[in-house]
C-alpha cells in the first residue's frame, strides 16, 4: 500500500480524488488561522493543514480516522488522502469522532445543515429507523444518529431508501464519504433510480393545473331544491393543491348528481383567490368568500349550513378523487340509514391509512392514485368496517345525523383538528354509526394549509377532545389493537399484485436463502421474460405456523404478511383467489410444522390450478431433511423402520412425527402434482423410490451466474515449492462436511504437511482452533466470493458433504471459475463431476480417513481445463437453460433431459 502511495501516478490520483472531495468553502469559513492570501486550501491541507488536525470536509474527521486507523498514523500518511484512494476500496469504515471524544471545526452547524436536508428529503422514517436492529438506547434521537453514524453503519432511514442496495446500484460513482440520501439528491437521480427493492418513489413538486385544462371539464353546480350532494372544499393556502384538488372533483366521473362548494377563507395568497375566482366565473362551481379568516371549522359549517336538505362531503385542499368515488360513498349510505360518517381509504388518514395505517404513506406506489382507486374497489367491493371515528380529510355526513347532532363545535376547535372526532363519538352515543369504505380510495397530501403549526394545532385540538370525550382514546386504542381493516388492506395489495402482474405463478417455500432461492430467482426471471409474475408464499422464519406472500422486488405489500395458515385459513384461500395463479409450484415445505404443513398442502390442493414438486432436499422422505441426524451423521437411508427409529432418538426440531404419516401425507400430495422435478438423476432415483412410481423427472436446474473470468493458477509445485491451497466456501454445517474439513486441517497440522485450508465462509465451529484453517466469514454474494477465490489462485475447490445432495450450485462455481472440484462419492456433485469430466470424486468411506484425502490431493498435479474444454463445460452448463417455462420445455408435459 505505502509503494503503490510514495508512487507518483497513484499519487497524482490520490490528489485528483482529495481536489473531487475537498470542501473549499468549508475549510477557509472554520479554520479563521490560515495564513492571509492562502492561494490553495487544498495544497494548504495536504502540506500542513492534516498535522494541525485540520478537517477537509464536514463528513470527515482527520483525527478521528488517524485515531481509528494507527496504522495510517505510523506511517505518516494523509488521512484524507488515504481514505480517498485507498480506505474506501479497502472497506474502512469512515469513523465517528465522537466516539473517540472528538468533535471538529463547525461539525455542530454541519450536523444540524445535514439533518434538516435529510428530513426534508421524504426519505427518513424515525418510526422505522427506530424499529431496525441493533435497538438504540431509549432517548436516541433517530435524525441525529442516523445523520451522525447510521448510515455509516448500514442502518437505512426508511422502505424508500436502502442503503445496500443504492450502494450497490451506484458502483464506483457513490460518494461513499457522503451520506447517501445528500449523495443520491445532490446527483439528482430523484425520478431516474429507485433506491429500495418496492419500487417506492417520491412525488416531484407539485404544479398547478393549466388554464387550457379546465376548458373540457362541466359545471357541477345544482339549483336550490336539486336532490344532491354537496360537496365542500375549503380554501386558504397552497395554489397547485387547491387547484387540483377542485380539478380532480371535477374531472372524476361521477353518476350521483353533486354540488361543488369552494369557500376562500380569506385566503393570505391572493394567486389563489384570483385562481378562484376565474374559475368560478367560468361557472364550474360556487364560490363563497369569507370576510374574514374563519378557521376550517367555521368555514365548512358555513358549507354545511347552506343547503340544509342535503348530505354533504368534507373535502380537505389537498386532496385527490377519482372516478366513481362519490358514487361509491353514496352507495355505502343508501345501504344502511343509520351510517352518518364515512371515510375512505387513504395514503395519509391514521386510522383509514393505506399500505401501512397510522402513517403517512407518502411513497408512490406502483400503480398511482386512480390505479390504487379502482384496485380498492376490485378488492373490497361494498366492504365497511366500523371506525371509532372518521377522518375530515374526506368526510361524507348523512344530513339526518347533523340535523341529530347539530354542526361541528366551532367554539370549542377554532381553527380545527378534533372537530370531526367530537361528531363521530357524539353521533355514536346518539345510534349512528361511523364507518371507514375499503373500497374507496383517496389521496391526501397532507396539512398544507396549516403546515406550519399543525402541531401546535393537532395538540390543542386532541386536549379539547379528551376534555369532551374522557374515554376516547380508549375507543380508538381499542381498534387499533384489533385492527379491523387489516384484512380490506391485504385484498388490496393482493389485488395490486394481480393488476400489476397480470399472470401469476404462485411459488411456496421458506426464507432462508440458499440454492432453493436461486433456483427461484432464475425461474422467476425466466417466467418474466414470459410475461408471468412470480409471487413466493413463505413460511416465516423456522417452526412456523405462519405465511407471507412475497412478491420480492418492485412491490410494497406489507399487509400480506405473517398470517397464521390455521387461524386465517379462509383468509388465505381468499388471497390466493384474487392473485388467482395459473399455477402453483412447491419448492419447500420444510419449515413449517406439521399440522402447518398439512395446512399449506391443503391450500395448494384447494387452488384449483395444476401444481409442481421440486425435491430440492428429501425433506418428503426424511423428516431431517437431509438423511443427517442432529448428531452429525449420515443415516444410510434405512427405510421407513429405521426412520421411525431415528425420529425416536432424535426428535426434528419442527415438530414430532410418525414417520409413516408423514411420509404418506407427503406422497399422497407430490403424486397429486402435475410434475415433479429433481435437479439430478440421483436424486429422481430416490425420489422415484419412494413415492413407487416414475414420477419425478430429472431437469438440472437453469443456471444464470455471471462471476467473471475464470481462476489462474499460483505458480510453484504445491505440496513441494509452496502449499497446497484447499478452499473451502459457503455456510458448512454437519451435513456440508464441516467435521472431514477440520479433520483433514487437523491432520495436515498434525503431520506437518504443505497444506492450507481456507474457508471462504463461515461454519458452526468457527475454525475449531486449527492454525491451519482460515476462515474468512460471510461474503456478500457468489460475485464476491468468486473473486476472492480468483485472488486466493486455490489448487482445489473442496465440497466434502456427507448426504447426497441434490444438486449443488457450489458446485457450479468451481465449474465456471475452472477450479478442479473435490467431492466424496454420494448424491449429485459426484454425478455431476463425472458427467462434467473435470474434478475428482473420492471414495465416501474417507470422510472418515482425513490422511487418505491430504495424500491424495496432495500426490495430484492440480489441472484446470484447457480454456477449449472449458468453454465446452461452459457451453453443456448453459443448455440446460430451458428456453420458455409455459410451453412443453417445463411445467406443460412430461420430459425426461439427461
Amino acid at each position: 500500500m505505502l509503494k503503490h502511495l510514495n508512487s507518483w501516478r497513484a499519487h497524482r490520483e490520490a490528489v485528483k480524488l482529495a481536489r473531487e472531495n475537498f470542501d473549499t468553502a468549508f475549510y477557509l469559513r472554520n479554520h479563521p488561522d490560515l495564513p492571509p492570501g492562502v492561494k490553495s486550501p487544498l495544497a494548504h491541507y495536504l502540506k500542513e493543514g492534516w498535522k494541525k488536525g485540520y478537517d477537509p470536509a464536514p463528513w470527515f474527521s482527520t483525527n478521528a480516522y488517524l485515531a481509528a486507523y494507527p496504522d495510517i498514523r505510523d506511517a505518516g500518511l494523509n488521512p484524507f488522502l488515504h481514505y480517498v484512494s485507498r480506505g474506501k476500496k479497502e472497506k474502512r469504515p469512515l469513523p465517528n469522532p465522537a466516539d473517540f471524544g472528538l468533535g471538529h471545526a463547525g461539525a455542530e452547524d454541519s450536523l444540524r445543515t445535514e439533518m434538516a436536508q435529510v428530513a426534508a428529503s421524504g426519505y427518513f422514517d424515525a418510526e422505522y429507523y427506530l424499529k431496525r436492529k441493533p435497538p438504540l438506547a431509549a432517548g436516541t434521537d433517530p435524525l441525529r444518529h442516523f445523520c451522525e453514524r447510521g448510515w455509516r453503519d448500514g442502518r437505512s432511514p426508511s422502505y424508500g431508501f436502502d442503503i445496500a442496495l443504492f450502494d450497490r446500484l451506484m458502483g464506483d460513482a457513490r460518494q461513499e464519504a457522503r451520506n447517501p440520501i445528500l449523495d443520491f439528491l445532490d446527483q439528482g437521480l430523484e425520478g431516474e433510480l429507485v433506491p429500495n427493492r418496492f419500487g417506492l418513489s417520491i412525488s416531484g413538486p407539485l404544479a398547478a393545473p393549466g388554464d387550457d385544462s379546465w376548458d373540457a371539464l362541466s359545471p357541477m353546480v345544482a339549483r336550490q331544491g336539486d336532490d344532491a350532494t354537496d360537496i365542500i372544499i375549503p380554501a386558504y393556502r397552497g395554489v397547485a393543491e387547491t387547484l387540483t384538488a377542485i380539478q380532480a372533483v371535477l374531472r372524476a366521473i361521477t353518476d350521483a348528481p353533486a354540488n361543488l362548494i369552494v369557500i376562500d377563507d380569506a385566503s393570505p395568497e391572493p394567486e389563489l383567490s384570483a385562481a378562484l375566482d376565474r374559475l368560478a366565473a367560468r361557472g364550474l362551481f360556487t364560490l363563497l368568500r369569507n370576510d374574514m379568516n374563519l378557521g376550517f371549522v367555521g368555514t365548512v359549517n358555513r358549507g354545511m349550513a347552506l343547503n340544509p336538505a342535503r348530505d354533504v362531503v368534507l373535502l380537505n385542499a389537498d386532496t385527490e378523487v377519482y372516478d366513481h368515488w362519490l358514487d361509491r360513498l353514496l352507495a355505502h349510505a343508501g345501504g344502511d340509514t343509520r351510517i352518518a360518517t364515512i371515510t375512505p381509504f387513504s395514503n395519509n388518514a391514521t386510522i383509514c391509512s393505506y399500505p401501512e395505517t397510522l402513517k403517512n404513506n407518502h411513497f408512490r406506489l406502483e400503480c398511482g392514485g386512480a390505479g390504487l382507486a379502482e384496485a380498492s374497489y376490485a378488492a373490497n367491493k361494498g366492504d365497511l368496517v366500523e371506525v371509532p371515528t372518521g377522518v375530515g380529510f374526506c368526510f361524507y355526513i348523512r344530513r339526518a345525523a347533523l340535523e341529530a347532532v347539530g354542526l361541528f363545535d366551532e367554539e370549542t376547535f377554532k381553527r380545527g383538528y378534533g372537530e370531526e372526532n367530537d361528531f363521530c363519538v357524539a353521533a355514536a352515543n346518539a345510534g349512528w354509526r361511523n364507518v371507514l369504505a375499503t373500497d374507496v380510495y383517496v389521496r391526501h397530501r397532507g396539512e398544507v394549509s396549516f403546515a406550519e403549526d399543525a402541531g401546535a394545532l393537532q395538540a390543542e385540538g386532541l386536549k379539547s377532545l379528551l376534555a369532551k370525550h374522557p374515554g376516547y382514546l380508549g375507543g380508538v386504542h381499542d381498534y387499533i389493537a384489533h385492527d379491523p381493516s387489516a384484512k380490506a388492506r391485504a385484498r388490496l395489495d393482493a389485488m395490486r399484485l394481480k393488476r400489476a402482474m397480470g399472470d401469476i405463478a404462485l411459488f411456496v417455500s421458506h426464507d432462508w436463502g440458499g440454492g432453493i432461492e436461486k433456483n427461484i430467482i432464475d425461474l422467476k426471471a425466466q417466467l418474466a421474460a414470459e410475461g408471468v409474475g412470480v409471487v413466493v408464499l413463505r413460511s416465516v422464519k423456522h417452526m412456523t405456523e405462519y405465511v407471507t406472500f412475497d412478491a420480492r422486488d418492485g412491490y410494497f405489500t406489507p399487509n400480506l404478511k405473517e398470517l397464521h395458515v390455521h387461524a386465517d385459513y379462509d383468509f388465505l384461500r381468499e388471497l390466493i383467489g384474487i392473485l388467482a395463479p395459473r399455477l402453483v409450484h412447491v419448492h419447500s415445505l420444510v419449515a413449517f410444522v406439521e399440522s402447518a404443513r398439512s395446512q399449506v398442502m391443503s391450500l395448494v390442493r384447494e387452488s384449483g390450478v395444476p401444481y409442481y414438486f421440486t425435491f430440492h432436499d428429501y425433506a418428503p422422505i426424511c423428516a431431517h431433511g437431509q438423511f443427517v441426524t442432529p448428531a452429525g451423521v449420515y443415516c444410510g437411508e434405512p427405510g421407513p423402520d429405521g426412520c421411525a427409529k431415528c425420529v425416536n432418538t432424535f426428535p426434528p426440531v419442527n415438530g414430532w412425527v410418525e414417520v409413516m404419516d408423514y411420509q404418506a401425507r407427503y406422497r399422497e400430495f407430490i403424486t397429486g402434482a402435475a410434475r415433479v422435478f429433481a435437479p439430478s438423476d440421483a436424486a429422481a432415483e430416490r425420489a422415484n423410490a419412494f413415492l413407487g412410481a416414475n414420477k419425478c423427472e430429472a431437469i438440472p436446474h437453469a443456471e444464470s451466474m455471471d462471476l467473471g473470468p475464470a481462476a489462474s493458477s499460483k505458480s510453484g509445485t504445491p505440496g513441494k515449492s509452496r502449499n497446497l491451497r484447499l478452499a473451502f466456501m459457503g455456510a458448512l454445517g454437519p451435513h456440508k462436511g464441516r467435521a472431514v474439513m477440520e479433520d483433514c486441517a487437523r491432520d495436515g497440522w498434525a503431520r506437518g504437511l504443505k497444506v492450507a485450508y481456507r474457508l471462504f465462509g463461515y461454519s458452526d465451529t468457527g475454525s475449531g482452533g486449527i492454525e491451519t484453517l482460515t476462515v474468512m466469514g460471510k461474503y456478500e454474494d457468489d460475485k464476491a466470493c468468486a473473486d476472492m477465490l480468483r485472488s486466493y489462485k486455490p489448487d482445489y475447490l473442496m465440497f466434502l458433504s456427507i448426504w447426497p445432495e441434490t444438486y449443488s450450485y457450489a458446485l457450479s462455481m468451481a465449474f465456471r471459475l475452472n477450479i478442479p472440484p473435490v467431492v466424496l462419492d454420494i448424491g449429485a456433485p459426484a454425478e455431476r463431476i463425472r458427467r462434467a469430466g473435470f474434478g475428482h470424486v473420492l471414495p465416501y468411506e474417507w470422510l472418515s480417513q482425513p490422511e487418505k484425502i491430504n495424500d491424495y490431493l496432495l500426490e495430484q498435479a492440480p489441472a484446470p481445463l484447457s480454456a477449449r474444454k472449458h468453454a465446452a463445460l461452459m457451453k453443456q452448463i448453459s443448455e440446460q437453460s430451458i428456453p420458455t417455462l409455459l410451453s412443453d420445455a417445463f411445467y406443460a408435459t412430461t420430459r425426461h433431459r439427461k
